[in-house]
């Protein structure tokens, strides 16, 4: 008598071994999404309270996941000439830079990096110095009641965030793609 070699089809294969694997990777990039992107920056047209992004799992009052804190603004943003004009205060607290990494010597004004790309303004000339090249501001650079100004362009060109108008409000936010390998 041979043996009879049966064929058993299990329905919980697929998802043992394609689906479950999948919702976990899923899973994954999500949370280290959700805990590594700051969140995005609001400020308001004519107000002077801004909430900007912190980082997440920040030791600050232990927050996990994303969340903002307010500030309080010298000069409110504003539109001239169909641009819109952010505190260059603010706009370095948004790119993720601390107010001790931020250096005013008369007309200048420095913001040092981490990664030794430091950032430097010059007021009295309108430019700005990035490692070895030199941007001409123009009119982009403004100073109103001792407070810098930059425009939107520049915002995005110089510290790599994207600016978005919505009525008004405006919105800062990290550029995620592509992904900045410097």
């Amino acid at each position: 008598m041979k043996k009879r070699r049966e064929l058993f089809y299990n329905i919980t294969d697929p998802i043992a071994t394609i689906i479950a694997p999948l919702t976990f990777l899923l899973f994954v990039i999500w949370a280290l999404y959700f805990f590594t992107t700051p969140t995005p920056s609001f400020f308001h047209l004519n107000s002077n309270a801004a909430d900007i992004g912190i980082r997440p799992i920040s030791n600050e009052n232990f927050i996990l996941g994303q969340s903002t804190k307010r500030i309080y603004l010298k000069e409110a943003p504003f539109i001239y000439d169909s641009k819109i004009y952010l505190p260059l205060e603010a706009i370095v607290l948004a790119s993720g830079t601390e107010e001790e990494n931020v250096v005013k010597e008369g007309n200048r004004i420095i913001i040092k990096n981490e990664k030794s790309n430091d950032i430097y303004f010059d007021l009295k000339e309108k430019t700005v110095t990035i490692g070895r090249e030199k941007i001409s501001l123009g009119n982009s650079l403004s100073v109103k009641n001792n407070e810098t100004f930059l425009s939107a362009d520049y915002v995005e060109k110089i510290f790599k965030m994207e600016v978005k108008k919505d009525g008004d409000m405006i919105t800062i936010r990290y550029k995620l793609f592509p992904i900045p390998f410097d």
